[in-house]
């Protein structure tokens, strides 16, 4: 279990230090001197090794076990805190720079825009019915005036010929 809880240790404090660097601060020193606490777990049952001589060895080995285990669940909980503490002023720090609509306003501004939307549609369509309607006025008129040309020319042959 204790290589386990050092391993989750280690990744925490990574993640930690990884959010302490995108916030721009200092990581605590607390942290720090937990993993160099459970790093010299070695050297601090210098003195239970001797007070405790006649306790068979399997026993000490699972008492040292167990206090390693602590050691780690006390540097994870830590951890977890500090981690915790440092996520939140990053989120702080974040909804501080990016305005934030609340759902009302985007309601309004959502619904606002549909109606734009609306009135454009309405207007497009208008429009291509006035472009439609004078394409046939123009084609009416060109016949009009393309008859008129005609009986002119006519009139003009027929008192070409009287005159001559």
């Amino acid at each position: 279990a204790a290589p386990a809880l050092a391993s989750a240790a280690e990744a925490l404090a990574g993640v930690y230090h990884h959010v302490c660097a995108v916030n721009g601060t200092q990581p605590e020193r607390l942290l720090l001197e937990h993993a160099g606490q459970t790093d010299s777990s070695g050297g601090e049952g210098r003195g239970v090794d001797e007070e405790a001589l006649a306790l068979a060895a399997g026993e000490l080995e699972g008492l040292r076990a167990a206090g390693q285990v602590a050691r780690y669940a006390d540097t994870l909980l830590d951890q977890l805190t500090h981690l915790r503490a440092a996520l939140d002023t990053a989120l702080d720090s974040r909804h501080r720079h990016q305005p934030v609509m609340e759902a009302e306003e985007r309601g309004a501004e959502l619904a606002e825009l549909q109606e734009q939307v609306i009135k454009l549609k309405s207007l497009l369509s208008t429009k291509r019915e006035q472009i439609a309607t004078l394409r046939t006025v123009l084609k009416s008129n060109k016949n009009t005036a393309e008859v008129a040309l005609a009986n002119l020319k006519s009139k003009y042959e027929t008192e070409k010929t009287i005159v001559t």
